[in-house]
């Protein structure tokens, strides 16, 4: 019998004191406004009970601008290799990159946001959460985070493309049918969708992986960073913004 299970992790929730913290929500202290965030800590990668033929992250950065005032490095005319061509995990390869601010951006457009751009520090630490093989928020993150797994026990794979990843990030945008416009607020129901559209969000770097599990399934998961960090408490009416026009209907599972 095939198993298909989907995972979705809300959005940590950060407390805008010196209001009461809502005790069902994760608490977090605001970052110091910057232009740039800082580099993150990459965290040892635990033990595991999955397939250790998993490949180690790239170390290899493309020139990309990370929203500071640092020019990108130029690059030369190149075919962009495609992702079912690329080693595991996808993290800064151009055509992840593209589909990952593509994917967000689309969205954003819709609620009046304005456009993310990638930054390789906010890559790192999506890398660092991958890398301990656990679905679990990071401890202490200075940045948002949104994290999404789907399972499968069979070898019935679809083909890794950059609609994989993409369907995910429509996963998280998909509990915009269940946010209540009308009463804002945080919700574990809703992080997701309110970090990916909140307004003072500027940056992004997300890292996607596959994991091979002994009873013949696999696990596609994506991690992404955001910056600044949404989901204040206190917050939620000016910075999730309603959408401009319908909503589209979820999607079937591609996965």
């Amino acid at each position: 019998m095939q198993i298909q299970a989907l995972v979705l992790f809300a959005s940590l929730a950060a407390a805008l004191p010196p209001k009461p913290i809502v005790t069902s929500v994760a608490k977090a202290r605001p970052a110091a406004p910057t232009t740039t965030p800082p580099a993150a800590r990459i965290q040892p990668t635990t033990s595991t009970k999955l397939s250790s033929s998993t490949t180690k992250p790239s170390t290899t950065v493309v020139a990309i601008s990370n929203a500071g005032n640092v020019a990108a490095a130029p690059t030369t005319s190149s075919a962009v290799v495609p992702m079912n061509q690329l080693t595991l995990p996808f993290a800064n390869q151009p055509a992840f990159v593209d589909a990952m601010l593509d994917a967000h951006n689309t969205y954003r457009q819709r609620h009046g946001a304005a456009n993310l751009t990638w930054n390789p520090n906010l890559v790192q630490g999506a890398l660092a959460q991958l890398a301990t093989q656990q679905f679990a928020h990071t401890t202490n993150n200075p940045y948002g985070e949104n994290l999404a797994s789907f399972y499968r026990n069979d070898y019935a794979r679809p083909p890794v493309n950059n609609q994989n990843p993409r369907q995910q990030v429509q996963w998280w945008y998909d509990e915009v049918n269940v946010y209540n416009f009308s009463a804002p607020d945080y919700s574990h129901a809703t992080g997701h969708f309110t970090q990916l559209v909140w307004l003072d969000t500027t940056q992004l770097g997300c890292a996607w992986d596959q994991l091979n599990g002994t009873d013949g399934g696999y696990t596609r998961r994506l991690t992404c960073e955001y910056w600044p960090k949404g989901n204040y408490l206190g917050q939620f009416g000016d910075k999730v913004l309603t959408p401009r026009g319908p909503v589209p209907a979820p999607q079937p599972t591609l996965l």
